[in-house]
C-alpha cells in the first residue's frame, strides 16, 4: 500500500473547511405561510413570528418545553434554539410523535 499524499490530504482538509465556513454561514430565510415549512419525514412546521426580526419557520422536536425549534436558515440570533412556548399558538397542535430531533446539519427543513 502507498503512503498517502500530504498534499492530497491537505487538499482534502482546505475542502472541508471551505464546505464549513459555508455551512456557519447559511443565508436567513423567512416565510409567510405554514405551508412553506416542511419538517423531517415530512411532519409539518410552524411560519412564526420570533417577537423582533421576521418571520421564520420552526419544526417539531421534543427536545424544547414548547416542543418547536427554529429552523437553521431563520436569523442567526434565534437559528436552532428553541421556539419560547409563548410564540407558538394555542391550536399549533405539535404531532404526537414528533422526531426526537431533527437534524442540526441543516436537512431538517425546506423552504417550498
Amino acid at each position: 500500500m502507498m503512503p498517502r499524499s500530504h498534499s492530497t490530504l491537505g487538499g482534502k482538509l482546505l475542502a472541508l473547511a471551505g464546505v464549513l465556513s459555508v455551512i456557519g454561514c447559511l443565508p436567513t430565510q423567512t416565510c409567510t405561510e405554514d405551508v412553506q415549512c416542511v419538517g423531517p419525514e415530512l411532519f409539518p412546521g410552524l411560519c412564526l413570528y420570533d417577537g423582533q426580526t421576521g418571520r421564520y419557520c420552526a419544526i417539531q422536536t421534543r427536545a424544547c418545553p414548547s416542543m418547536w425549534r427554529w429552523n437553521v436558515d431563520a436569523d442567526r440570533s434565534i437559528r436552532e434554539s428553541c421556539v419560547p412556548p409563548e410564540l407558538v399558538p394555542p391550536d399549533a397542535g405539535a404531532d404526537a410523535n414528533p422526531p426526537t430531533d431533527a437534524g442540526a446539519d441543516g436537512s431538517d427543513i425546506r423552504i417550498q
